[in-house]
């Protein structure tokens, strides 16, 4: 790859990257906050329990997120190989923790399985591409990053303690709308 391509799509997989971290933390504050409405909306009363375990499920949202945007980097950087090997040790790796994990602990089994295997598979596919693309990640990415996070953390917070929960689904996609609005509305005042 020559050398204005290769900076181009360390651009490309670096802005979209940061942009699907912005987008995972979006989700995640929406899920945190709305997890036994969306869970009992969607799938009935009688899932309600499952709703307590929900909160181990905002990794896999975030690791979710970034894969999809982490994979086109590899292959673009002609590091395929190693995603195809990170992709095969991490179902084998899932899939033996899942044998362990899930006759004892049931979903929350699986889902600790995921990320125990997946995890370290993201990191070292991040890591993979700031080594393919030394202009992978700037100051000014951690920056992002680092905003939205306390965002996030703000707007969960302040929500558990003045909202109610909503009592229908209806209800429960107004109150993930409004989420929604508060949220874009404070990284573009904090984007300025």
């Amino acid at each position: 790859m020559r050398r204005g391509d290769r900076e181009r799509c360390a651009v490309l997989t670096n802005r979209s990257i940061r942009d699907r971290l912005v987008f995972a933390a979006l989700v995640v504050t929406v899920f945190a906050c709305l997890s036994r409405g969306i869970m009992v909306g969607f799938l009935g009363p009688k899932y309600e329990p499952s709703a307590a375990g929900s909160p181990l499920l905002l990794p896999l949202i975030v690791m979710r997120c970034v894969r999809r945007r982490r994979a086109p980097g590899l292959i673009a950087a002609n590091r395929a190989g190693i995603y195809a090997r990170l992709t095969f040790a991490g179902a084998v790796v899932n899939f033996a923790l899942n044998i362990v994990l899930i006759p004892k602990l049931a979903s929350t089994g699986a889902i600790i399985a995921t990320l125990i295997s997946y995890i370290p598979i993201e990191v070292i596919g991040l890591v993979t591409l700031r080594r393919a693309f030394p202009r992978f990640w700037h100051r000014a990415d951690t920056i992002v990053a680092l905003k939205t996070l306390p965002t996030a953390a703000l707007i969960i917070a302040l929500y558990r303690v003045f909202a109610t929960e909503p009592s229908s689904l209806p209800l429960t996609i107004l109150h993930a709308l409004a989420i929604c609005a508060v949220f874009c509305a404070a990284a573009l005042l904090l984007a300025s």
